[in-house]
C-alpha cells in the first residue's frame, strides 16, 4: 500500500491487477537482490543462509494472490468503518465515563482485565480452585 500511495495513486486503484504487477515486481526484486548476494564478498555460510532465506520469501510470496490482495484491503477498509463507527457509539453513550475501570465494563471485559494502580492494565488474578490447585500439583509432581 506504501508503494502505491508513493506512486502517488489511492487505495481505489488497488485493484487485482495493480497487485499482479505489484507481486511480479516484487519477486524480481527479490530475485535481484539474490543475485547480489551470490555476487558478494560475504562469508560463503552466512551467503548460503541469505539467499535461502530470500527464496523462501519468494516461495511464501507465491501464495499470496491479487485476489487475496484485493479482498483484505476491501476488508481492512471495511474494518476501518466498523472500528469508527464503534468508537462513535461508545463516545455517544459513554461519553461522561469514569475513567479506566468504567471503560473495561463498557468492553465487557472487567472479568479478565482490571486496572493497576500504575494505571496500566493487567490480568485479573483469578484465584484457583482447590480441585485446580491439586490438579496442577499432580501435574507438576509427575515430572517430565
Amino acid at each position: 500500500m506504501f508503494a502505491l500511495l508513493d506512486d502517488g495513486r489511492c487505495l481505489a486503484d488497488a485493484d487485482q491487477a495493480y497487485w499482479t504487477e505489484f507481486l511480479a515486481a516484487r519477486r524480481r526484486l527479490i530475485g535481484a537482490v539474490i543475485e547480489r548476494v551470490d555476487r558478494s564478498a560475504i562469508e560463503p555460510r552466512q551467503r548460503a543462509r541469505m539467499v535461502a532465506a530470500l527464496k523462501a520469501s519468494i516461495g511464501r510470496g507465491y501464495l499470496i494472490t491479487p485476489e487475496l490482495c484485493a479482498v483484505y484491503l476491501e476488508a481492512w477498509q471495511a474494518d476501518c468503518v466498523r472500528w469508527h463507527k464503534h468508537i462513535r457509539e461508545l463516545r455517544r453513550d459513554h461519553g461522561d465515563g469514569q475513567g479506566i475501570e468504567d471503560a473495561l465494563a463498557t468492553l465487557r471485559i472487567d472479568h479478565i482485565v482490571q486496572s493497576a494502580a500504575d494505571g496500566r492494565i493487567r490480568a485479573r488474578v483469578v484465584p484457583r480452585s482447590a480441585a485446580t490447585r491439586s490438579a496442577v500439583r499432580a501435574w507438576l509432581a509427575r515430572g517430565p
